[in-house]
This record gives structure tokens, C-alpha cells and sequence, in this order.
């Protein structure tokens, strides 16, 4: 997962990144959405789109290496 720099990021991607890791992640569906509907009230506020969106992205990361590791440490 993560940022791919090699396209344009936009709000469609987003979504569908959301999407992905919730399916694989549904307890962080909550999360996820907060994160996104705090990206989309930031740019309606006047934020820089892509700004806004890439900075939800590496919050979503954020969340998947949280649960791995959580994931992990009840594996141990």
C-alpha cells in the first residue's frame, strides 16, 4: 500500500484506497471515514486538493502499520 507519486492523486484514488484497506481492515472502517470526511470539509474549506488528499492517504497508511502491528503483537 502507500502513495503511488508516480500518478496523480485525486479524490476518486482516495476513495478507492479507502475502500481497499477497509475490506482488508473492516475495524478501521470508522477511522476511515473520519479521515475523509475531515479531507473533504478541508477542502471545501479552501485547502489545497491534493494536499488534503495525500495527507488523508499517509493517515490511512498510518492506521494499516497501527492494526499490522497490533495484529502482530497478539500473534507473538
Amino acid at each position: 500500500m502507500g502513495i503511488n507519486t508516480d500518478n496523480f492523486i485525486n479524490m476518486t484514488n482516495l476513495i478507492e484506497y479507502a475502500n481497499e484497506v477497509i475490506k482488508k481492515y473492516p475495524v478501521l472502517e470508522s477511522d476511515i471515514q473520519g479521515l475523509l470526511d475531515l479531507c473533504i470539509m478541508e477542502i471545501e474549506e479552501g485547502s489545497p486538493e491534493t494536499h488534503e488528499i495525500e495527507l488523508c492517504w499517509t493517515d490511512i497508511d498510518q492506521l494499516v502499520k497501527e492494526e499490522d502491528a497490533k495484529i502482530l503483537s497478539r500473534n507473538i
